[in-house]
Parts: C-alpha cells; structure tokens; sequence
C-alpha cells in the first residue's frame, strides 16, 4: 500500500520538552501491538528496541547529520499513514540546516510542534495552526474537526510556525521540515502528560480516517506547493 498522508515529527533526543510528542510517535509507529515495555530513557535505543518488535519498521541512522530516522507505515481506519519520527542530537541546528533530503515532499501532513503556550490550563488544549496558501487548508481542517468530535478545547491559528517566503530555508521549510502547501501543525498543551499523549493519537488517528476522505482536495493544495521557491 501507498501512504496517503503522513504524521511527522522531528525531536531532540534528550530535550524534555519533547516527551509528549516522543511518546505520541511511539504509540502511532506501534500501531496493531501491544507495547508493553516501558519507554527507555535514551530515546534512540529505545525506538530502537520497538522496531525489533514489530515489522516493516524503518530505521535510518544519518550519523554526519546527527539523526536516526524511525519510519513506518500504519492504518488508521481507512487511511494508510506513513508515521515518520527524526531523532536528533541537536534539534536546533537540524532544523537550521533544513537539509533538503529530511523534507517531507509529496504528502499531506500532519506536523507534531512543540506547544508554544504558557497558559496553566486544567484541560487538555489542541492547538491547529496553517497559514493560508501556505499550508493545507484540508489537514488543518480535519485535525480540528477530529478535536470537535471528541469535544475537545480547540484552537485554530491562521499562522504557521514562522513559515515565511524568505532565503532562509530552515523559515521555508518550517521547524518540522514539511514542503509549502502540505501541511498544518498540532500542539497540545494543558493537563497531565498522559492526558495530553492520550489525546493527540486519538485527535490524529480519527484525523487521519477524516483527510482520506479529502483526499483529493489535500493533494491539490500539496501540487499547488511545488510552485512555491525560496526567495533568492
């Protein structure tokens, strides 16, 4: 089967900040088994041990870019995803670097950023954010609306994280490294961990049986992005 949308995620691999989207990625990489095994504090040997378990799990070790890449293809209801999680050693300069082999091309996506919110919350808040033209309208459309169905607090943001028309390819591409016009970018913030973990793979999951039935409308906005050049 070919992927219809991916999940992506990329982390620091010691950074805590990035737990909750680490722990998310891993339960959406281990779709169909039961992972009964702790999470192991070394987050690449932890992967690592997962993708014994399990088949058709990817790993791609980039050891002069500082990452392992953990990939694999999953179903959630309807829609064939492919779950891609980018384990780094220095997040930041990965994403400055912006190297063009990383980018996701080709596929609506689904974004895992880091929440930018302060606010003490005492329920789990989903954060949608796409910028126009920019970004997929459709992905952004079913992640809020797999949110409303499970009647969560749920924000959209007509901004995406400094996505911009510049010469600075690490602005272009977006912290999480996805084309122009595929995208949209889900946060949580708000509650207990498990409570925030639990809430973005059921918010993705049901967003992702949503977009397929998009599909197609998706895929324009992802063509119409290839159109879009950096600005020499």
């Amino acid at each position: 089967m070919k992927p219809q949308l991916a999940i992506v995620a990329r982390v620091d691999r010691k950074a805590s900040e990035d737990s909750d989207r680490v722990l998310v990625m891993r339960t959406l990489l281990s779709e169909g088994f039961d992972v009964k095994k702790k999470a192991l504090e070394d987050r690449v040997k932890d992967l690592s041990a997962l993708a014994e378990e399990m088949p058709n799990f990817q790993i791609k070790n980039f050891e002069n870019d500082g990452v392992v890449c953990f990939s694999r293809l999953v179903t959630f209801g309807k829609a064939c995803v492919w779950v891609l999680l980018d384990v780094c050693e220095n997040l930041q300069a990965f994403t400055q670097k912006a190297d063009k082999k990383f980018i996701t091309y080709g596929l609506p996506v689904f974004a895992l950023v880091r929440s930018d919110s302060a606010m003490k919350r005492d329920k789990v808040h989903v954060a949608v954010r796409a910028l126009g033209a920019w970004d997929n309208a459709m992905s952004a459309l079913s992640l809020e609306d797999a949110a409303k169905l499970f009647d969560l607090d749920c924000d959209f943001y007509e901004d995406s994280p400094v996505r911009v028309a510049t010469d600075t390819a690490s602005r272009f591409y977006t912290s999480a490294l996805v084309a122009p016009g595929s995208a949209a970018f889900v946060s949580t913030c708000g509650a207990r961990e498990s409570d925030r973990i639990n809430t973005l793979v059921k918010v993705l999951q049901k967003a992702s049986d949503i977009l397929v039935r998009r599909w197609d409308i998706a895929m324009a906005s992802v063509a119409e992005g290839k159109t879009k050049e950096l600005v020499a």
